[in-house]
């Protein structure tokens, strides 16, 4: 299907084409020397054209429209040369088509700064919605260590966490580049941070350590989430950053 239609636009345009060369030609050749012609019989050009014709060597006569039926070809050739001098050259082809080429730039210039101002804010709005996750999923992380072992809630940890996870895949799925992400999504499920977060995991001094180092990730998790947030809010940039951590 693509191919017939192109094949039927191709043909259109040299159909276009012809007419344009062809036909369209002959009828502003026809147009010029009806144009000339008038222009050398009138009044005003008389004295002008006898100028031109002693400039090229032929005498004209006072009789001009006599002249121009027993001799045409002089004629011809004297119209030919004082309608040449006197008419104003025409435009080129990159004047004619300047209107056209500042209206068409203008347009794209337009186009990319509003899908440059829509990509700024976007990028904002993931970096709002990011840090709002991760504000959610902290809060309820530090609850849930602060609390007592036995009445600790899990429900804040799991649905904070998955949104938090939801945001993360949002940007990946779009910079599929940032290899950090991926890092955070998988700590995010399979890390300290994970399924194995509200886990119970011993008792006494054991707990309090774990707890302890589970907070320290915590923290560490905040930094990198907010340095995603950051590079998002920076579309502009390159950002080697996000470029997986030398090990």
């Amino acid at each position: 299907m693509g191919v017939v239609v192109g094949k039927r636009v191709v043909a259109a345009l040299g159909v276009a084409a012809v007419l344009l060369v062809g036909g369209g030609g002959q009828a502003r050749a026809d147009g010029e020397d009806d144009a000339k012609a008038v222009f050398c019989l009138t009044v005003k050009s008389e004295r002008n054209l006898r100028d031109a014709g002693r400039a090229v060597g032929v005498e004209v006569p006072s009789d001009v429209p006599a002249w121009r039926r027993a001799k045409p070809a002089e004629f011809e050739r004297v119209c030919s040369a004082l309608y040449g001098s006197e008419k104003a050259p025409s435009p080129g082809w990159f004047t004619q088509a300047l209107p056209f080429l500042t209206g068409l730039f203008g347009a794209l210039l337009a186009y990319a700064a509003t899908a440059w101002r829509d990509r700024v804010a976007r990028g904002r709005k993931q970096a709002e919605d990011l840090r709002g996750a991760l504000v959610e999923f902290e809060n309820a992380v530090t609850a849930y260590l602060s609390a007592y072992v036995g009445k600790r809630a899990e429900d804040p940890v799991l649905v904070s966490r998955a949104g938090l996870v939801s945001q993360l895949a949002l940007v990946k799925s779009e910079h599929r580049g940032w290899s950090r992400v991926q890092e955070l999504l998988d700590g995010l499920r399979d890390g300290p941070l994970g399924e194995a977060l509200t886990q119970r995991a011993g008792q006494g001094d054991a707990a309090k350590a774990r707890d302890a180092q589970l907070r320290v990730r915590l923290d560490e998790l905040r930094d990198e989430v907010l340095l995603v947030a950051t590079a998002l809010a920076r579309p502009a940039r390159r950002h080697p950053e996000m470029s997986p951590r030398p090990r």
